[in-house]
Parts: C-alpha cells; structure tokens; sequence
C-alpha cells in the first residue's frame, strides 16, 4: 500500500508492449490518486473500454484526455 501512495506503477505498456495507448490511458485514469481524477462509475469506465477508440491519448501527460467529454446519461467530465 505504500508503495501506491509513493510511487506511481509502472505502465502497462511497458510490461506489456501489445497494450493500446489507449486502454493504458484507461488504466491511468482508474489507478489515478485523486479520485476526481479517476472514473466516478464502473459504467463510465466500462463505456470507455467499450469505445477504446474514442479515448484521447495526451503524450505522456496525466488525464485531462477526457476533459468535456459527456458520457451516456449525459454527465460531463470535468476534470
């Protein structure tokens, strides 16, 4: 546990090449240590791994990928 709150863990596409930059951007957002950085649904996450191909991939940068994006049900990211 304190290893999380340390450090950040190491990216899955570094473990595994074969990942997507965007389901690593997936994965960045679940794992983020501010929870409003990170999804408030399960059924917003499963949305985004559903439609993988809709995800903003920043270069390097933390979340605001998402910033303004309205998920099903109508609620905006506001990150």
């Amino acid at each position: 546990m304190n290893e999380r709150v340390l450090n950040d863990p190491k990216p899955a596409r570094k473990l595994n090449p074969a990942i997507s930059p965007e389901l690593q951007e997936i994965l960045n957002r679940a794992l983020e240590r501010d929870p409003r950085h990170r999804y408030a649904t399960a059924s917003e996450m499963a949305w985004e791994l559903e439609h993988q191909e809709q995800v903003g991939v920043e270069d390097g940068a933390r979340r605001p990928a998402l910033r303004g994006r309205i998920f099903p049900g109508g609620r905006k990211m506001l990150l």
